[in-house]
């Protein structure tokens, strides 16, 4: 048992340490090639920052740990939006819903859109389904890709109305008028082979010390009888989350709350659109069908804090207690309440 922990432990390093890497060399090509803060944040960074959750999730169901594959979906979720407390401490004496651009607005409704078709196929008794996949996973997929195409071109929108220059400097600093003028651009010539075999040997890295993450979870939970939704939904779902948490502090800490911001919105959502990838490996009938009961706490529970930070950034209240934003503090409060009811449960 004690082998398995350290396995597990040694396995989150890497994890921590590939994916930290990974991230910031997709950042340094995403600002060389001229692509802009929110869609960095929005969606390249979670693209790379969620290789962990995309395998572990996969793994997963292919060995049929189903709730393993759920819980840390859900618990990333859940997770993710807790940080926000800290990128609120370092926003400055301004609190961070005041500081926020109304573009995440967009982002937080479609996610909560997504969560509610995943809560109602696992609150069903009966799911239709093509083969073995579920028909809710099919629109899950096709609503996130709906969502790329509508937070593209609200990013282009705002960049031409020139609204995103207001919080993301260091971007900004990094990009000419040219690039601005022709809605990001990529120009991939200024992307350097060092920054493309760091950025390759780290997805390495990052795909197989995932794999053997779920393996090794699904093993200590067998072992400890720990269900694999709790499981999955505190311990996995933190170790996949770490190299997200690196960037979203690093990024607040310079300032750039708008982009830290757009990685956590942006994780969560493609966290949700990979229940239909991670449905395809599922070969036992419909992945949500065969979900635990208690996923539904995590999926409401991130659907009520993503909704507290709607309110926040349109209302942009000035109450805070020791300079956090009261939204922000209730945000962590809906974290905490939820792991009590995933422990509870």
């Amino acid at each position: 048992m004690l082998i398995l922990w350290i396995v597990f432990i040694l396995l989150s390093i890497l994890i921590f340490v590939s994916g930290a890497t990974l991230s910031k060399t997709a950042d340094k090509i995403a600002i060389k090639t001229g692509i802009g803060g929110l869609w960095i944040g929005a969606l390249t960074l979670p693209l790379i920052t969620s290789i962990p959750e995309v395998v572990v999730g996969i793994r997963a169901a292919s060995i049929e740990a189903v709730d393993l594959a759920m819980g840390n979906l859900f618990g990333s979720n859940m997770l993710n939006l807790s940080i926000i407390i800290f990128i609120d401490f370092f926003s400055g004496k301004k609190q961070l819903s005041r500081s926020l651009q109304q573009g995440h607005i967009l982002t937080s409704g479609l996610y909560i859109v997504m969560v509610g078709v995943a809560l109602l196929g696992m609150s069903l008794e009966w799911i239709p389904s093509i083969g073995f996949i579920g028909v809710e996973s099919i629109i899950i997929a096709l609503i996130y890709i709906s969502t790329i195409r509508f937070i593209s071109r609200d990013q282009k929108r705002r960049n031409n109305e020139s609204l995103i220059h207001e919080n993301i400097q260091e971007v900004v600093h990094n990009e000419n008028d040219t690039t601005t003028k022709n809605n990001y651009k990529v120009d991939l010539k200024r992307v350097s082979k060092k920054d493309i075999l760091i950025f390759v040997s780290s997805a390495i890295v990052a795909i197989l010390a995932s794999r053997g993450l779920a393996d090794t979870g699904n093993l200590i939970a067998i072992e400890t009888g720990l269900k694999e939704s709790l499981f999955g939904s505190i311990f996995i779902a933190i170790s996949t989350t770490l190299p997200e948490i690196v960037i979203i502090i690093s990024a607040a800490r310079i300032g750039a709350v708008d982009m830290a911001v757009g990685n956590i919105l942006g994780a969560n959502l493609l966290n949700i659109g990979l229940i239909f990838l991670v449905d395809l490996f599922y070969l036992q009938g419909p992945l949500l069908l065969s979900a635990s009961k208690t996923h539904l706490i995590s999926g409401i529970i991130t659907v009520v804090m993503t909704a507290i930070l709607i309110i926040g950034v349109t209302y942009r209240s000035q109450r805070n207690i020791f300079g956090i934003g009261l939204d922000t503090v209730f945000i962590l409060l809906m974290y905490c309440v939820g792991l009590i009811n995933i422990i509870v449960s």
